[in-house]
């Protein structure tokens, strides 16, 4: 419970705050950040993924590993971006996005785990996906 109220909290931080809002702001609108913009918005994500625990790139160079619960709200990240903004669904980003560009992140048994915890809840969103159809 404590993970879902303090999942992105530092999005409201100094740092991140204002990028952060110009960002969905020029998505919802479907426009495009000019150079000055995404730099400061690229800088927010960098502080943004240092800081939360459900972002692999905070793990980069690191012996741990992200707990299964870390995973599922990256995996949980990734639904809503889709939802957010309209960018297909999870499964088809997970696949021929994020998958390629987060390898890098973690050994073959931490990929093992990830791609595991993934999966499962791949399967859950599909399964809300296909109970929401029925109705």
């Amino acid at each position: 419970m404590w993970n879902a109220l303090i999942h992105d909290s530092t999005k409201f931080s100094d740092e991140q705050y204002s990028a952060y809002a110009e960002f969905s702001w020029h998505k919802k609108n479907g426009t495009e950040l000019i150079n000055e913009q995404q730099e400061v918005f690229d800088i927010a994500c960098l502080d943004h993924y240092q800081i939360e625990n459900h972002h692999p790139e905070r793990f980069e160079n690191r012996q741990g590993m992200m707990t299964s619960m870390e995973i599922i709200e990256m995996a949980c990240d990734l639904q809503a971006m889709a939802d957010e903004f309209g960018e297909g669904d999870f499964e088809k980003y997970y696949e021929t996005v994020w998958k390629r560009s987060h390898i890098k992140y973690f050994n073959d048994y931490q990929w093992g785990q990830v791609v595991k915890y993934m999966d499962r809840c791949l399967r859950c969103f599909k399964a809300k996906v296909s109970k929401s159809d029925n109705k």
